[in-house]
């Protein structure tokens, strides 16, 4: 009796084993880890439109330098992030750009190699003419300097905002930064078109302590527009616009990753495709001819040029619009799941109100400019049948 109870006890302690082992082996436990995608800054640093390689791209800790063309990417903490692009010889750039949860953020640069300086005397009138686009030309009078004084102007592409009505044609970079003169220095901005067309509100800006001030209204006169600087910083001279935009999205293809019927997490390397950079939204020349009836061809398609170097200086970079392939790094997800990443392309879809006095009657001219401004990532997610919650169907993250 005593040989059966110990020989059933025994039994029963196998089978409960055995049973228990079954059941871990029937009904497994997946593994389970967070999915994260980091945030990135992208673009592309060009040089006239062209790709340009070798430029050093900061944001805060993080540094990168542009391919062979012109592409750099950068990880990015979230929040407001200043980025700054810069290369020797050339006049530095930078932009402030906002960056959210798992998400790349677009900004592209324009870098503008620096002009030879010249000398100019105290002893006789000088005239100097910006080498690169030669719209600005600028007259120092003898005695405007107390010595031979070595100076340079260069165009540069920034983004020039004032209150958000800034419409730069030219912006100049001109050294040596904080030079003085005795007499007032003649600014000339050369105009494209007949003296049918005159911008209603031309202005002579500064950048002072990192922000752009209104310095002096601009004066239309026969060659151009006219102003006076006394001091040397970064001028900008355009006219008084307004700018309005509404946002929307455009998805690009995303990523899958699928880990159902596995009960370890996994990793994958992730590439996404983001688009970057502005464009015109139609036809730039005819939608000037729309506005001014009876304009010439000449003058539309000067004017066209002097709103696209407007639209230029706003957004930092010549008009293009590329998808940059970038990646996330490694991108993981749990046992027995699988993950769509998709990509949602940021658009801003914005008009640029420029009033013309056409042969003497003020006319707004509207600009339509296509934006991209970078893409946020989303997650879902589908369970497998190891997980409780097995849906079969897309669950967002």
């Amino acid at each position: 009796m005593k040989k059966f109870i110990i020989g059933a006890l025994a039994l029963s302690l196998v089978t409960g084993v055995f049973s228990c082992k079954n059941e871990d082996e029937v009904n497994p436990i997946p593994e389970d880890v967070e999915t994260v995608i980091n945030s990135f800054i992208s673009g592309v640093v060009t040089e006239n439109g062209a790709p340009l390689a070798g430029a050093t791209v900061k944001a805060g800790s993080e540094t990168a330098t542009s391919a062979e063309d012109g592409t750099f990417t950068l990880k990015a903490a979230e929040g407001e992030v200043v980025v700054t692009a810069s290369k020797e010889g050339y006049v530095e750039t930078s932009a402030s750009i906002n960056v959210v949860k798992e998400s790349v953020a677009s900004v592209n640069f324009e870098l503008s190699a620096k002009n030879k300086a010249v000398t100019v005397s105290p002893d006789s009138e000088t005239t100097l003419l910006e080498e690169r686009d030669k719209f600005i030309s600028m007259t120092f009078a003898a005695g405007a300097v107390a010595e031979n004084t070595e100076v340079a102007i260069t165009e540069y592409t920034t983004r020039a905002t004032f209150d958000g009505n800034m419409g730069a044609i030219s912006v100049l970079y001109c050294e040596p930064s904080g030079q003085t003169f005795n007499v007032p220095v003649k600014v000339n901005l050369n105009s494209k078109t007949s003296s049918d067309i005159v911008f209603a509100n031309m202005v002579h800006y500064t950048l002072k302590d990192g922000k752009w001030v209104k310095e002096s209204d601009m004066v239309a006169g026969e060659n151009g527009y006219t102003c006076e600087l006394t001091h040397f910083s970064s001028h900008a001279f355009g006219a008084a616009v307004k700018w309005s935009s509404t946002n929307s999205t455009e998805t690009s293809e995303g990523v899958v990753i699928d880990n159902l019927g596995q009960v370890s997490a996994t990793s994958k390397d992730v590439t996404v495709s983001v688009k970057n950079g502005w464009k015109i939204d139609g036809d730039l020349t005819a939608a000037v001819k729309a506005a001014l009836a009876g304009v010439s061809d000449s003058d539309a398609a000067a004017l066209a040029d002097d709103l696209n170097r407007m639209v230029r200086n706003e957004k930092g970079a010549s008009a293009a619009v590329k998808t940059n392939t970038v990646s996330l790094g490694k991108v993981s997800v749990s046992g027995d799941k699988k993950a769509t990443i998709s990509v949602e392309n940021e658009v801003v879809s914005s008009t640029m109100a420029v009033d013309i006095v056409f042969k003497g009657q003020t006319i707004t001219v509207n600009v339509p400019v296509k934006e991209y401004k970078g893409a946020k990532m989303k997650v879902s997610y589908q369970n497998g049948e190891m997980r409780p919650e097995h849906s079969g169907s897309d669950i967002q993250g």
